[in-house]
């Protein structure tokens, strides 16, 4: 399939970088000082965006490959942050002045592609940004597409692959349950909640996950039968235990 192209003239200076850095995550996108390609899911199917700065010209060309090529050209202005006019920007805060000066290049971009950004977001919550790469990597080589004219990028998981990868598989790419039936929920249609393979949502009394991954709380048994103990009351609190040289107990 052939690439749509649309030309956007660009009459402030436009930074790649800075404007599309943020948005420009895994195997799905890939950005350079005056390139960036975007492999992504659209309302009309995956698409594939390619926006090069013409500094000379003073302009950005768009290439759009895919069945979404002409929703994503229709909206490349929105997609590349030129629908806002920075004439009208008038901060009246020193910091977002300084910043307005600082960062004269950056662009405030819409993709339109709200379960690629959601999904990946919920996947770098309450984790450190390495096992979030990771993560978000490993979904989209494993469970996503080939991204139409680019074959080095891959197009993010739909919503009904996502709606059915099972338990296993969230866990197998480092995803605890909890995050993965955030990522079902809004990959539904109606938003309702899904967890495990299609059950229903948990009781109340569902235990609450402890800090380290992997690992049940503690019980208040076990606190009880392994506290530290006098000497001379150790065999009335845990009869079937040893206990070692410091005095606690240890269950045999």
């Amino acid at each position: 399939m052939q690439p749509l192209r649309r030309k956007l003239k660009c009459r402030a200076p436009f930074d790649a970088h800075l404007t599309f850095g943020p948005v420009s995550r895994g195997p799905a996108a890939r950005v350079t000082r005056d390139d960036w390609w975007r492999a992504m899911n659209s309302p009309e199917g995956r698409v594939t965006v390619h926006v090069h700065v013409d500094r000379a010209r003073a302009a950005l060309d768009v290439a759009a490959w895919g069945p979404g090529r002409d929703w994503a050209l229709e909206r490349a202005p929105e997609l590349t942050g030129l629908a806002d006019d920075p004439r009208h920007f008038a901060p009246a805060h020193p910091i977002l002045t300084d910043l307005h000066h600082r960062l004269g290049g950056l662009r405030l971009v819409r993709l339109g592609a709200a379960l690629d950004v959601t999904a990946a977001t919920i996947l770098e919550q309450r984790v450190t940004s390495v096992e979030a790469a990771r993560a978000w990597r490993g979904l989209v080589f494993r469970h996503g597409a080939p991204a139409p004219g680019n074959a080095a990028l891959r197009v993010p998981p739909s919503a009904e692959v996502l709606r059915q990868l099972p338990d296993w598989e969230w866990r197998r790419l480092g995803v605890e349950q909890r995050r993965s039936a955030t990522v079902r929920a809004v990959a539904t249609d109606d938003g309702s909640p899904v967890l495990g393979d299609g059950g229903s949502a948990p009781p109340a009394s569902y235990p609450r996950p402890s800090g380290a991954p992997g690992r049940r709380p503690p019980s208040r048994q076990g606190h009880s039968q392994c506290r530290r103990v006098p000497r001379s009351r150790r065999g009335a609190i845990c009869p079937a235990s040893r206990t070692s040289a410091g005095g606690t107990a240890i269950l045999a």
